[in-house]
């Protein structure tokens, strides 16, 4: 006599959940062994990782730096582009001088007067 009724329903539903555990368990241990042979694998990519980022860390420190450096070749070049002006000023005040000497009536000089009362 095959067993009918609520009683046997239970009975296929327990077994069946014990199938679907058995299998649901084997695929947790199948990913439990794919994760252990991944897992030095994620180690070598982190390290990877953590290396590149150092290198961008060094990058950055090194663009940092030359930004301060070419800060102050500007500075250095303003104080020198300063300087250039102030001589072409000084510069132009003597030539303007020289300018004026030239256009002023000619004096004679005391060696020439002196020249001239001795002769």
């Amino acid at each position: 006599m095959t067993a009918c009724g609520p009683r046997a329903d239970v009975g296929a539903a327990v077994g069946a959940d014990r199938e679907g555990l058995a299998a649901a368990g084997r695929v947790l241990r199948c990913a439990v062994a794919h994760f252990e042979r991944l897992r030095p694998a994620c180690g070598t990519s982190m390290e990877a990782f953590e290396t590149m980022l150092q290198a961008c860390e060094q990058r950055k420190q090194a663009f940092e730096t030359m930004l301060e450096a070419s800060n102050i070749v500007l500075q250095a070049s303003k104080f020198v582009l300063q300087a250039s002006k102030f001589v072409l000023e000084a510069s132009n005040i003597v030539l303007e001088a020289c300018f004026q000497i030239e256009k002023s009536p000619k004096r004679t000089s005391h060696r020439s007067a002196d020249r001239a009362k001795t002769a």
